[in-house]
């Protein structure tokens, strides 16, 4: 494992180092970003889905290098195994995607950072913020059923926020019911749990039903006057990590959706991205279920909060071509169905959208041509890159796109002499100065 410093951005990284498999640290712009990386010499087509990045969750940015093509056939989804602190694809030459593109439910349960993208020629950044749109706030409300709480929507590069549970309070008390996560760079925000407070009494507790961050809220319910003719199901919130299940009464149910997962972090790079599939971070609805209630006079279920969306940032050089889709939402609403007697079936809100950002790179590139040949400058050296005129994708993958490295600066340097006999009185001092590696000589003065 090496760590990398000196570049200020994620693409001058993947663009200008050589950086080997494995797990590495790349410092951006004084940022730790750990990641693992995978490179790819050659054209790749996809044709079945792979198995991408390690099994290990939450620790690293997956980080999938093509020196050439890549193209995502029909029917394939290229997404990590495992819930990542983002995956970047980093194309040289053209993306072509047929099949699908996902961070949908891969959103980390970590926390967020700034991560710097990409600086343009007149040094702005583009970055992700480490906070994604907040959470929605406490709900305040005494008797009835609450508004439309979806999530917050991200801007600016943003995550979306998580959704909240449905409530209904059937107590004339006034009760604060838990907020909804807020996203990070990494991760779509967590939905809050469902409330069902049933009882016309009053109740001394508060719900537990806040979503933690990226993790869903609880389930809550309260019911002091239940009877065995009373059946309730409140259910929790999407996330990373789904809240648990409020169940009265023991009501059998059948899941049909888990509600795990958020939208997570996606990244592109490539000279043209032709899209004709799905490119998509998608957030996740609550928990779902189908439940009987059985020989019940009151019979009452209320969904989750869906979880927030992911950010999707394409960067191309030349081309974006789209004629497929591509989605940051957040997850839906609930899709609970349900068998009873006096049934009240309400469902959670959903999450708040995340954001897609297409961005063309501009950038000027230069090759030095000296004698036929046409070099760059490394970190202490002049490199032969061609000795015919270079392709375009040359120029933008091996010029030099600052030239300010170029520029002289002043110095001052210590020759030796040595000594070559007398003149009169005095001695006389000699030595050979090489005009062509000090081509401007402004001052000579001896001592």
């Amino acid at each position: 494992m090496t760590t990398y410093t000196g570049r200020s951005t994620i693409y001058d990284y993947l663009a200008k180092e050589s950086i080997p498999d494995g797990d590495h640290t790349l410092v951006v712009n004084g940022i730790n970003i750990d990641i693992e990386i995978y490179n790819f010499e050659s054209d790749i087509s996809y044709s079945n889905t792979p198995v991408l990045g390690n099994a290990i969750a939450d620790a690293r940015m997956l980080i999938l290098n093509y020196k050439g093509n890549l193209t995502v056939e029909t029917g394939v989804n290229l997404t990590p195994q495992v819930r990542k602190k983002g995956m970047t694809i980093f194309v040289r030459g053209k993306l072509t995607n047929k099949g699908t593109i996902s961070m949908t439910d891969r959103g980390s349960n970590a926390s967020g950072q700034n991560i710097y993208l990409f600086r343009s020629e007149s040094g702005l950044y583009e970055m992700i913020p480490s906070a994604g749109a907040n959470g929605r706030g406490s709900w305040v409300g005494g008797q009835g059923i609450a508004g439309d709480s979806t999530g917050l929507s991200g801007t600016g590069r943003q995550t979306g926020g998580g959704g909240q549970g449905l409530i209904w309070n059937n107590s004339t008390q006034r009760l604060t019911y838990g907020v909804t996560g807020g996203g990070t760079s990494y991760s779509g925000g967590g939905g809050s749990g469902s409330v069902l407070h049933a009882s016309a009494q009053t109740n001394s507790g508060q719900p537990t039903n806040s979503a933690n961050g990226v993790h869903g809220g609880n389930g809550w319910l309260y019911e002091t006057a239940a009877t065995t003719t009373t059946r309730i199901i409140a259910l929790p919130g999407a996330g990373v990590v789904r809240g648990s299940v409020g169940n009265y009464g023991n009501v059998p149910y059948n899941i049909l959706d888990d509600g795990i997962g958020t939208g997570g972090l996606l990244i592109a790079y490539a000279n043209v991205i032709d899209n004709t599939g799905t490119i998509e971070s998608r957030g996740h609805r609550g928990m779902s279920v189908n439940a009987t209630f059985s020989g019940n006079t009151w019979s009452d279920i209320g969904g989750g909060g869906g979880s927030g969306g992911g950010s999707i940032n394409l960067f191309y050089l030349n081309e974006y071509i789209n004629t497929g889709t591509v989605s940051a939402s957040g997850g839906g609403r609930t899709a609970n169905t349900a068998t009873g007697s006096n049934l009240l079936n309400q469902q959670g809100w959903g999450g708040g959208n995340g954001t897609i950002t297409t961005y063309k790179m501009n950038i000027t590139t230069t090759l030095i041509e000296v004698s036929g040949n046409y070099k760059n400058w490394g970190s202490s050296q002049w490199n032969t890159i061609s000795t015919t005129l270079p392709s375009p994708n040359t120029f933008i993958n091996e010029g030099i796109d600052d030239l300010s490295i170029l520029d002289r600066n002043s110095k001052n340097f210590v020759h030796s002499m040595s000594l070559n006999g007398s003149l009169g009185s005095g001695k006389l001092f000699k030595s050979n100065i090489n005009l062509e590696k000090y081509l401007e000589i402004t001052n000579l003065y001896t001592k």
